[in-house]
């Protein structure tokens, strides 16, 4: 709800861009599966749950079968219900310095506003970001079986699996407009500092 209401105040503010839709869309797969593996590293490792059926060991006593929360397609299933529901955490904008499309989580883990609004301009969205939550509910629709499969298999590649192999969505998982951000603040604040000593020298 807060959120919410941030956007609102925030719209006049907000600049028009046109959008690509795959770029988008790839852009939307990295945060969900994000989001997911944040949420799928909560569960127990050493928790167990049943799953469907028994085996009879070599007494002949029934033994229910388990499994661990991690390795369960009932829990993994429930974590990604709920998942798309942190789209209303992000907004859409662009890098100041190179106009290059970007998914903003407002407010971080620790309750702290993101200090990345201070390089991106908002881009005004009419839905109020529904279209993020609608991208999200369409890659864990249609390929839920994969992801929770590859969850179980191999956690570690899921997101590059999804979103570069299965939806193609990215061609690449690197982050690499944020680093260029990143690169030019460093070079920024390198020229400030030889700017400092060569005052400095001046004045000797």
């Amino acid at each position: 709800m807060l959120l919410y209401l941030f956007y609102i105040l925030l719209l006049s503010a907000f600049a028009s861009a046109k959008i690509d839709v795959r770029e988008l869309k790839c852009l939307v797969c990295k945060v969900t599966f994000d989001e997911l593996n944040v949420a799928i590293n909560k569960l127990d490792p050493d928790l167990q749950m049943e799953i469907g059926g028994y085996k009879i060991d070599h007494e002949g006593n029934l033994k229910r079968k388990t499994v661990s929360q991690t390795q369960s397609e009932v829990a993994l299933s429930e974590t990604i219900e709920d998942i798309c529901e942190k789209m209303e955490d992000y907004v859409r904008a662009t890098y100041k310095s190179n106009g290059k499309l970007t998914l903003l989580k407002m407010v971080l883990s620790d309750g702290s506003m993101n200090p990345d609004m201070s390089i991106v301009d908002f881009i005004q969205d009419d839905d109020l970001n529904k279209s993020l939550k609608y991208y999200c509910e369409e890659i864990l629709e249609m390929y839920e079986d994969a992801i929770i499969k590859n969850y179980i298999n191999n956690k570690d590649t899921v997101k590059h699996k999804m979103c570069i192999e299965e939806t193609k969505y990215c061609d690449t998982l690197e982050d690499t407009d944020k680093n260029e951000t990143e690169n030019e603040e460093v070079d920024e604040d390198i020229k400030n500092l030889e700017k400092i000593l060569q005052e400095e020298r001046d004045e000797l």
